[in-house]
């Protein structure tokens, strides 16, 4: 079946009436082209992103979907309901696998935030 994209209501990271606390909103810094290569998957650096990155990095297909969704500004709350929906994990399990790729895109300097 083909998956869902789905990215609830902090789609767009503009302030929302429903809530009073500030949302981070965040996004990928570089462009990649994302890569199955033997059950792995590879995130790889394109056109000017390249030019700055050395190497891709890899990892597997819940951090190959996380990433497709960092496309366009998301909130890691929107990220982890995008997995559960995707994935059959509950959501203990999406927010730390979740929190665990978005610590390393942040430490690795790949991600915009704001």
């Amino acid at each position: 079946s083909p998956r869902k994209n789905i990215l609830p209501h902090f789609r767009n990271c503009r302030a929302s009436a429903y809530s009073a606390i500030k949302v981070m909103c965040m996004k990928l810094k570089y462009e990649f082209a994302i890569r199955e290569i033997m059950g792995e998957y590879a995130l790889v650096p394109m056109g000017n992103s390249a030019l700055q990155l050395n190497g891709m990095v890899l990892t597997n297909a819940v951090g190959a979907f996380v990433c497709e969704n960092l496309v366009q500004d998301t909130t890691q709350e929107a990220l982890v309901q995008a997995v559960v929906n995707e994935f059959d994990i509950d959501e203990i399990t999406a927010e730390n696998d979740v929190a665990e790729f978005v610590g390393y895109l942040r430490t690795a300097q790949l991600l915009t935030e704001n």
